[in-house]
């Protein structure tokens, strides 16, 4: 038997984590209840099933976990995914922390998702705590945990949802007056880099994204104007390669014109 820890997906329906050193297997529910199990597929391989061709191979891992434990039958660390990667404990850690907020931000209690998050990411200490007294061996340091919240990947993710997920929207009397808290990141770093009026135009990213975007070897760019904020006409965003060729979101921009 294997014992698993509950944490909760993107979309705040059970999952299931399995520690391997200091790395996490995440699992979410399959299909509905058979007999005495509930299955649970590996959140890694269906997403890289997902990404490949029809003609690769499609491994995906499924658990049997017993109803109402997490407790599995089968061993979660073996069958994968030739390409699947677990991900790091400490990223683990600050993505439930920040799943929690999109889920309290959703829920138009505050003003602000930076707020919301702030406030989650404040506990982070006693998260790291808690997973120290349970798995003392696979614990990931404090610090890792700490940087793990500057990686622009996941908190500009999940700012983006929290904002655009939180039932009042933002009012503001001048396009351009931006509220304090909508310019720094969940790490109080600068989030709006320029601002031009006569333009009309309002450049977004951290520190972190545009040293990537520096760094990267091809930059792309697209607009649109379907999901673009109320006051502008469109959301045009700039994305930089990373890791051998993946393109990843860096810098987004407002602008009040098609063009400039």
């Amino acid at each position: 038997m294997f014992t698993l820890t509950k944490g909760t997906t993107k979309f705040g329906r059970e999952l299931l984590a399995y520690r391997i050193d200091d790395k996490v297997l995440t699992f979410s529910v399959k299909d509905r209840p058979k007999g005495q199990y509930t299955r649970y597929s590996c959140v890694s391989c269906k997403t890289v099933v997902r990404k490949k061709m029809a003609n690769a191979p499609t491994t995906c891992r499924v658990i049997r976990v017993r109803h109402g434990t997490s407790i599995s039958t089968d061993d979660p660390a073996i069958g994968h995914n030739a390409e699947c990667e677990p991900v790091f404990n400490c990223a683990f850690i600050v993505e439930q922390a920040l799943r929690g907020a999109s889920r309290d931000a959703r829920s138009g209690t505050a003003a602000a998702p930076f707020a919301i998050a702030a406030e989650h990411l404040s506990h982070l200490p006693e998260r790291v705590e808690q997973e120290r007294a349970l798995f003392p061996e696979n614990t990931a340091p404090l610090q890792a945990v700490n940087a793990a919240c500057s990686d622009p990947d996941i908190l500009s993710r999940r700012l983006r949802k929290g904002k655009s997920s939180t039932k009042n929207a933002l009012k503001m009397r001048n396009k351009f007056d931006v509220p304090s808290a909508y310019k720094k990141t969940l790490c109080n770093q600068d989030y709006l880099i320029h601002r031009d009026e006569d333009l009309g135009m309002m450049l977004f990213g951290s520190p972190e994204a545009v040293q990537r975007l520096q760094e990267s070897e091809e930059w792309k760019m697209d607009g649109t104007f379907d999901r673009c904020p109320d006051q502008f006409q469109q959301l045009y965003t700039v994305f930089g390669s990373v890791n051998g060729g993946e393109s990843i979101a860096l810098l987004h921009a407002v602008m009040t014109k098609s063009t400039i």
